[in-house]
């Protein structure tokens, strides 16, 4: 039988702090999920950042202006985006090289982790 009021008692003290750890493992596991969410979306975003910036931005315009308007924006203009667009996607094999080199420098000290990380990237650049 358990110390501290034996049988039941200590049976249902045991299942008290079981349930605990396993919420607080739920709780590391869903924090460490999302934090590493956020890495793969600064890691995709910084290499796309200033062609999303650019979209987000040319969408904006569009909602809120009328088409012909837009040709009086400099910034705006195809020629703009298709230089951004090159510049981060240039060359896809590149690009892959320097996303990957970059988040196994920060991860590879921990083991299964890098995989996972590189997984999600690919994915959300796949699926983007």
């Amino acid at each position: 039988e358990l110390e501290g009021g034996g049988g039941e008692a200590g049976a249902s003290m045991l299942d008290e702090v079981s349930n605990g750890l396993m919420h607080s493992l739920d709780q590391a596991v869903s924090m460490r999920d999302i934090h590493l969410k956020t890495y793969v979306t600064a890691i995709v975003a910084d290499k796309a950042g200033k062609v999303l910036d650019l979209l987000e931005t040319m969408d904006g315009a569009l909602l809120s202006q009328e088409a012909h308007e837009l040709k009086l924006r400099p910034g705006l203009k195809l020629a703009n985006v298709t230089s951004a667009v090159k510049e981060a996607f240039g060359n896809p094999d590149k690009l892959a090289a320097s996303m990957r080199k970059r988040i196994h420098k920060h991860l590879n000290k921990q083991e299964g982790l890098f995989e996972d990380v590189w997984g999600d990237v690919l994915d959300l650049v796949v699926t983007s």
